[in-house]
């Protein structure tokens, strides 16, 4: 799967961040010095030492994920976009998450405008899957027509329907403001900084009014970016009130670097094979990975010197080496005329079609569904 795009899509989302308010490495930098141990290479000393501690304490992702709901109310599940094992791992928790006493998850991926109309879907007794994707035709993104994301929704409907009468039904919440991903492209610094901190503030709020307000717990599926404590994301807002209740986990994916080796994604990997392990879940924070730094590495880079692994993930899970990741599948027909105009400028910015190429909604339609398909 060729994944590139999609990080650093993702890392420039983090570094407008950085750009425009706190410059993260000036918060690492002067905290490091009375919180931080010494960081370590990636040499063969730490990876004899990670693989030892993952074969006596590796966890199947799932019961992993689960188990931080012990001590956590909480859970910021960060994920690289477009990734099809990470869209059907969300799903396959519903059920376990139930049993430990959660009723809620929280989506990145649908706007909280739509949330009396998304309970209504999940509790009714047939699926409604045209208003499923019209939900996700009407939000931010008019290009965002993946099955496994809208799947999601399927799987909490389907694990409603094999409760009680009488049984309290699992929810799930949009998270997610009004914006315009045009916008996003378009805009000039200040006023990208001023939209993407008013979104993370909205869905900030959020999650204050229906998990934290309502004493409830609740898994948040989200990017990655999003889940970084410093800075004026998501995590940091809440962790400013609410710090020891929450619990962070980082989805595997190709972390960028400015030698394009991806050192350090490709030392989790082989650290985990050669650990005997496969699919796994563990601990980062307090761990033998947890001092863990790349200095080719963008997210430390970022960071500031001595930051290292536990600055950006708590936890982490691994599903499969990112080769062997593969893409969501496109929904035949999501483009339509009403979001025809916004969804063809949008991916003739992104380059993802050429400009002026795709006249209507089924050849643009047409071509979304060829790129996924070729990747």
């Amino acid at each position: 799967m060729k994944t590139k795009q999609l990080f650093w899509r993702g890392l420039l989302s983090m570094l407008a961040v950085v750009l425009a308010g706190q410059f993260l490495s000036t918060v690492a930098v002067c905290s490091s010095q009375d919180r931080h141990p010494k960081p370590h290479s990636l040499n063969e000393e730490a990876r004899v030492a990670c693989q030892q501690w993952l074969r006596q304490v590796a966890s199947e992702p799932d019961g992993y994920v689960v188990s931080k709901f012990a001590d956590h109310d909480l859970v910021l599940l960060g994920e690289t976009h477009e990734v099809k094992e990470n869209c059907e791992f969300v799903a396959s928790l519903v059920g376990q998450l139930y049993d430990a006493g959660v009723r809620t998850l929280c989506s990145e991926f649908v706007c909280s405008r739509y949330n009396d109309q998304l309970a209504k879907i999940v509790e009714a007794e047939e699926y409604d899957e045209p208003g499923v994707v019209e939900i996700f035709r009407s939000g931010p993104w008019p290009i965002w027509g993946y099955q496994e994301y809208m799947d999601i929704v399927r799987a909490v409907w389907a694990f409603n329907r094999s409760l009680s009468a009488q049984a309290e039904t699992f929810r799930m919440i949009g998270i997610d403001a009004d914006w315009k991903q045009f916008d996003l492209l378009t805009k000039n610094k200040a006023e990208r900084f001023k939209m993407i901190r008013s979104r993370e503030e909205h869905m900030a709020t959020v999650i204050e009014r229906e998990v934290f307000g309502k004493e409830e717990k609740a898994l948040v599926h989200i990017g990655f970016a999003h889940t970084a404590r410093q800075g004026e994301r998501l995590a940091a807002r809440l962790s400013q009130q609410h710090d020891e209740s929450m619990f962070q986990i980082c989805l595997h994916h190709e972390m960028p670097d400015r030698g394009r080796a991806h050192r350090f994604t490709r030392f989790i990997e082989e650290t985990i094979a050669e650990a005997a392990v496969k699919a796994v879940g563990f601990d980062v924070a307090g761990t033998p990975f947890a001092t863990l730094r790349d200095e080719q590495g963008m997210y430390f880079m970022m960071l500031g010197k001595n930051s290292m692994f536990q600055d950006f993930a708590q936890g982490y899970v691994f599903l499969k080496p990112t080769r062997e990741l593969t893409t969501v599948t496109w929904v035949k027909g999501f483009i339509v005329e009403e979001t025809f105009a916004d969804a063809k400028a949008i991916a003739e910015k992104l380059s993802w079609v050429k400009k002026g190429k795709h006249l209507t909604p089924a050849d643009l339609d047409t071509a979304l569904a060829a790129r996924l398909a070729k990747r």
